[in-house]
């Protein structure tokens, strides 16, 4: 067995192993989310915790979403942080923002929690946690460009929503978030980022051909 090829396959056997790590991590974070949000599942007829009902269903669908999309790009395109490898930095880099985008994912389900009985609670803090997964995404599949090639890259889509979404928020802070009646713009913000949110996974899956 040549040197290369050794060394192509420890760095498989490390990224299977990287992948479960990740894979538990985010199973952790959604029993978490789920746990801490409870109140909204035993009692989801309340209409004080309908903006959370749907914050929280926005937060577990996307995750969903991104995990599919990840598990399809990670089998086609392994971490590569073996030691001798050239790429290593970039690889532990898109390990850190796959880490760190897990971390976010955290965040945005326990920010669900803030307007648990209080749909007039502003959501500021809870929308930025998309433009933050977004960002971290956007650097993941830099990081993934530079150690695979640009297959296909989709690089631009991940900016551009990650752009997308800091407009969301803008518009929501200066438009909503400083008034004291939010239920009806808060509800209008989650249905616009489950929206863009649907419309970023569907172009995923497009490029990739899984539609």
């Amino acid at each position: 067995m040549s040197e290369e090829h050794h060394g192509a396959a420890a760095d498989d056997e490390l990224s299977d192993l990287l992948v479960r790590l990740i894979q538990v991590l985010l199973a952790f974070v959604l029993g978490q989310s789920l746990i801490q949000n409870q109140e909204i599942l035993v009692d989801p007829q309340e209409r004080a915790n309908w903006i959370a009902l749907v914050a929280l269903l926005a937060v577990v669908v996307y995750a969903a979403e991104s995990w599919i999309d990840w598990h399809v790009d990670v089998s086609n395109h392994p971490f590569m942080v073996g030691g001798t490898n050239r790429f290593r930095r970039w690889g532990l880099t898109r390990l850190w923002a796959d880490l760190a985008h897990v971390a976010v994912v955290c965040y945005l389900g326990l920010t669900v929690d803030h307007v648990v009985g209080d749909p007039d609670a502003s959501l500021t803090r809870h929308l930025i946690g998309y433009v933050a997964v977004y960002a971290l995404m956007t650097l993941a599949i830099v990081a993934r460009d530079v150690t695979h090639g640009r297959h296909r890259s989709m690089r631009s889509i991940a900016l551009a929503t990650t752009a997308t979404m800091a407009v969301v928020v803008g518009v929501y802070f200066a438009t909503v978030a400083g008034t004291d009646d939010r239920e009806l713009g808060n509800i209008v913000v989650l249905l616009v980022v489950m929206a863009v949110n649907g419309l970023h996974h569907a172009r995923f899956r497009s490029l990739r051909g899984l539609t």
